[in-house]
């Protein structure tokens, strides 16, 4: 993220989440995290869509703390996920031709483990 103030005259004084992440070289992720958690203040209008808006000052103070803090805006994990969740741990085993019967019985008792297309 860097902030260039230069471009930032030929915007509003209100921006909004589009602006911010056009200006602020960031993702669309990233500016909503940082307006949702209120680590950027925003105004919120209501609708669905188009709803932050941000005072042209207030990103400049939000860049002006994130050069000093830059550990203070990191996304928690997960928050670029599209699911947000961890997903279960998948092993897929691929047996060869020589494979033993009693192996496969085994492998078979971990079933909550495996993906039974791959057996």
């Amino acid at each position: 993220m860097k902030l260039d103030l230069n471009e930032l005259k030929n915007y509003p004084e209100l921006l909004s989440k589009e602006h911010v992440r056009i200006v602020g070289h960031m993702s669309k992720r990233t500016a909503l995290y940082l307006i949702q958690s209120k680590l950027l203040p925003a105004y919120y209008n209501g609708k669905a869509t188009r709803c932050y808006y941000v005072k042209k000052q207030d990103l400049i103070d939000f860049f002006e703390d994130w050069e000093l803090n830059p550990h203070k805006y990191v996304a928690p994990e997960g928050w670029y996920r599209s699911t947000k969740k961890a997903k279960p741990l998948t092993i897929r085993i691929n047996p060869d031709e020589e494979f033993e019967e009693d192996a496969l019985e085994s492998v078979k008792s971990l079933k909550h483990l495996i993906c039974w297309t791959d057996i």
